[in-house]
């Protein structure tokens, strides 16, 4: 899309020195490339990690991992056996405003919490995987531990096209 030729020109000039390509095989296939970053569409990051392990590439991806947990461990199983970081950029958990919960919890257990990420109009992601990730991260980041239950709530907005998901963890 456009934005993709604005991205190129501005590079291009701040950075004249480096070479622009769309073509990943090209990245992964270079013996000068230690290391990619992998910021595209959730959809396209199982192929694109996958490719760069066999590639022997470590790999820092944005959130999530893939699009189920089969395809998730999959990765992880592949990184351990070719001894490459893959690394899942779950950044809210390091938060500055998410932080002092980490600093509370030592001096008074937290019993109860709730997360509301508002983000209007069409996404271009499945919400679930896109905005959920983040509270689901924070939160086994805060509770150290696996959720004893879950439950999950997904709806349209009654006054337009909005998605709205519930979802409720609990901890020991």
């Amino acid at each position: 899309h456009n934005g993709g030729k604005e991205n190129e020109q501005w590079l291009k000039k701040n950075y004249p020195g480096i070479d622009i390509t769309t073509d990943y095989d090209r990245i992964v296939s270079s013996p000068e490339i230690d290391a990619v970053v992998i910021a595209t569409p959730i959809g396209t990051h199982y192929e694109l990690v996958k490719k760069s392990l066999l590639q022997n590439k470590h790999v820092f991806v944005e959130k999530p991992l893939a699009e189920n947990p089969e395809k998730a461990k999959h990765l992880s199983d592949l990184a351990k056996q070719k001894n490459r970081v893959l690394f899942v950029g779950y950044i809210f958990a390091y938060h500055p405003t998410i932080q002092p919960l980490f600093d509370k919890r030592v001096s008074k257990p937290i019993i109860w919490g709730e997360f509301n990420w508002n983000k209007f109009g069409d996404l271009g992601e499945n919400i679930f995987l896109d905005v959920v990730s983040h509270p689901i991260a924070v939160s086994l980041a805060l509770f150290n531990e696996t959720p004893t239950s879950t439950s999950v709530n997904y709806s349209k907005s009654i006054t337009g096209d909005t998605d709205i998901v519930s979802l409720e963890l609990e901890f020991q």
